[in-house]
């Protein structure tokens, strides 16, 4: 890996995405998101199905079947402050299937429905 001499030409630890996530743009909307659900409002992807980031913070645990995502506090979003140590806590996800591990993703609610379709289900 190649690091620069001066290391002020790559601030580590810090973002340029700074209120990123604050932005509501009007080109996302395309992407037929349900009442209430903004374009880059965080979602945790499970197959074609997601739930947002918000519901799950207040629910803390969310069963389906015998999927559960759950929720803890401890990770700083990169999108919300210059110092990512200072930005809002996302948290961690974990998502399991009858205990056991299972991929996902977080990602963005239009991101979501750009790569997995208008009909991939997105729950609230």
């Amino acid at each position: 890996m190649l690091v620069p001499n001066n290391p002020r030409l790559r601030p580590y630890g810090a973002s340029p995405y700074v209120e990123f996530e604050d932005a509501n743009p009007q080109a996302m909307r395309v992407y037929g998101l349900p009442d209430g659900v903004r374009p880059l409002d965080r979602v945790v992807i499970v197959g074609k199905e997601a739930w947002t980031l918000k519901r799950l913070r207040q629910e803390r645990v969310i069963r389906d079947g015998d999927l559960e995502i759950t929720w803890t506090p401890g990770q700083n979003s990169i999108h919300d402050e210059k110092a990512i140590d200072r930005g809002r806590d996302v948290g961690n996800v974990v998502v399991q299937r009858a205990g056991v591990d299972v991929p996902y993703d977080v990602t963005f609610a239009f991101d979501h429905r750009a790569f997995n379709g208008i009909n991939a289900v997105l729950h609230d």
